[in-house]
């Protein structure tokens, strides 16, 4: 019998990153998936939205910061593996008596 140093339940997003890095340290690890094929569960789900940490102004500051790092960090993950990613930017609309709120962003 195997002997393993960590078990990841779930493979979806988080879970298959979680084991690529332990594995990459060297821990014997194995990610256990419920469903027949990774990726079917909530990570299925997402937007697949790299988010820039708009909407994270002054009131949250380390949850922007990790945003745009993380951000940083996918897009160079990416590029580094010749993974296809579009930036497609985004438009913000106020609507008429909230413009103040664009300065915000």
């Amino acid at each position: 019998m195997q002997k393993l140093d960590a078990v990841v339940i779930g493979a979806g997003c988080v879970g298959l990153a979680l084991t690529r890095e332990l594995a990459k340290r060297g821990a014997q690890v194995a990610c256990l998936e419920q469903a027949s094929r990774w990726g079917e569960g909530i990570t299925s789900r997402n937007s697949e939205v790299i988010h820039a940490g708009l909407y994270y102004g002054d009131g949250l500051p380390r949850k922007r910061r990790a945003c745009v790092r993380g951000r940083e960090l996918l897009y160079a993950y990416c590029a580094e593996r010749r993974i296809p990613h579009a930036r497609l930017g985004k438009i913000v609309v106020a609507q008429a008596g909230n413009e103040a709120g664009l300065d915000l962003i």
